[in-house]
């Protein structure tokens, strides 16, 4: 009974996608024509293309498959080129590798060191010389592409191995103008020194049907880097260091500092964190209990609570109100209780202070609960647990207080700032006050919105009903 044919699984890999190199597709025309010559079986085929197995630092979607064949048990040799399509300079690799394959009953068949056996001390030595020697050489060639690049620099001569936006590419190398581009980059420079943006700029040219070098579409980002590069002056830069003013330039030095100056300019830059919220989004209520919050897409206010409820399920009211109906009724309001004098800043601490220390105590407290809950030898816990439910409600009642404590205290300065505006020139004088009343609206909006959402929240609860309109909306003053 002839004997079964060993399942080989090819590998075939090449770390640069060029010309002058092996391609994948010929490698594994010659282990196929080696497997038939063995009389091994192809189970699987395995391939990385332009992807570098040096040092073990990339993912191989190839070679992590066939690891898994091993792993599985479905091949029994496995065949590469020569041992360095394996793995390169990894030592931890190449030794995981070789205990998998050994695990497994794996050999290694390679068209230039023929079949090792990972379990045999001596094919386990030359595999762990050959891999080193193959990471040797890739250091040595590494070594050499830097120094020929400083020697580049030295003359003049940009390192530079893909084209840049604005330049032509000769032979791998940044060469000369291309006139196309810099004319859209000249042009880019003259709109950002008006007072342009980038990203005004991208939408120009994605229009325009302009693509980067690597044939993506255009964005701020990729503007502002491009617009940035001291190339654009003729500077050669060598590892973000200006080298020599030698290669052509685009613009004038005297432009691309200006241009700089703006992009870099840290109050252009968008600023981090959320954006700025309207007056009531989170303080107003909704008649249901939830939290109305703005919905920038529709300009209103919208209830959290309803909007869960309802996905999926329309026969439930989206509470909803328009943002200037809302923000109208409750800074008219506001300022009609200004004009009487019925607001006051609010004083001293005391009060928060107070609430803080009852917190503390209920949180001691609730640890004391928590260690008799936890202690074996405590039989009943009855009361333990029920002490715990009791502290909680406390707690939150009083997180309740402390909340309602902070929002009056933040109106602080704010509202100090605006009543000292809405105040002044106030007299019995009906034009007068008029005046004076519109100097105050004045005022209110001259405050940045977080002074006014902490004035707002401190002085009122406010609330959306169930009528219409303006009617809807409920101001309440926030008793003290």
């Amino acid at each position: 009974m002839p004997l079964p044919q060993p399942r080989a699984a090819l590998y075939a890999r090449i770390s640069q996608a060029v010309e002058d190199v092996d391609k994948t597709a010929n490698q594994l025309d010659r282990l196929r024509l080696a497997a038939a010559q063995a009389g091994y079986s192809v189970a699987a085929e395995f391939e990385d293309d332009d992807i570098s197995a040096y040092g073990g630092k990339r993912q191989r979607p190839g070679w992590n498959g066939l690891l898994a064949a091993i792993d599985a048990g479905q091949v029994s040799v496995v065949m590469a080129t020569a041992p360095d399509r394996f793995t390169r300079g990894s030592a931890v690799e190449l030794e995981a590798f070789k205990v998998l394959c050994a695990r497994n009953g794996v050999t290694l068949h390679t068209l230039t060191m023929g079949v090792q056996d990972p379990k045999d001390p001596a094919s386990a030595a030359v595999m762990s010389i050959m891999d080193t020697l193959g990471g040797l050489e890739v250091a040595i060639k590494t070594a050499r592409q830097h120094a020929r690049i400083s020697d580049d620099v030295r003359n003049g001569v940009s390192p530079a191995t893909r084209r840049v936006f604005g330049y032509e590419s000769v032979k791998g190398r940044a060469g000369d103008i291309r006139e196309s581009e810099a004319a859209l980059i000249r042009d880019a420079v003259k709109f950002i020194l008006a007072s342009g943006t980038a990203y005004a700029v991208a939408q120009q040219w994605r229009a325009a049907g302009v693509k980067t070098t690597l044939g993506s579409d255009w964005n701020s980002g990729t503007v502002r880097r491009t617009l940035l590069r001291p190339r654009l002056a003729g500077w050669l830069t060598h590892k973000g260091a200006l080298v020599s003013q030698t290669l052509p330039a685009i613009i004038s030095q005297e432009d691309h500092e200006a241009v700089v100056s703006l992009l870099t300019d840290p109050s252009r830059r968008p600023k981090p964190g959320p954006k700025e919220a309207a007056l009531l989004s989170g303080i107003m209520r909704c008649r249901c209990g939830g939290t109305m919050v703005r919905n920038s897409y529709r300009g209103k206010y919208i209830c959290t609570v309803d909007t869960s409820r309802t996905k999926g399920d329309r026969t439930g009211p989206l509470q909803s109100i328009r943002l200037e109906v809302a923000d109208a009724v409750v800074e008219d309001a506001f300022l009609e209780m200004a004009a009487d004098g019925a607001l006051e800043a609010p004083q001293g601490d005391d009060d928060l202070r107070e609430v803080q220390a009852e917190l503390d105590a209920n949180s001691r407290a609730q640890d004391a609960a928590q260690d008799v809950l936890m202690d074996p030898d405590i039989r009943d816990k009855s009361r333990a647990k029920r002490r715990v439910v009791e502290l909680e409600a406390a707690r939150v009642a009083l997180e309740e207080r402390r909340d309602a404590y902070i929002a009056r205290r933040a109106q602080g300065s704010a509202f100090d700032e605006y009543l000292t505006h809405f105040q002044a020139g106030w007299t019995d004088d009906a034009a007068a006050d008029a005046a004076a009343y519109d100097r105050a609206s004045a005022a209110w909006m001259a405050l940045p919105m977080d002074k006014r959402r902490d004035i707002i929240r401190g002085a009122f609860d406010i609330s959306l009903g169930d009528r219409w309109g303006v009617e809807r909306v409920i101001v309440e003053r926030r008793v003290a």
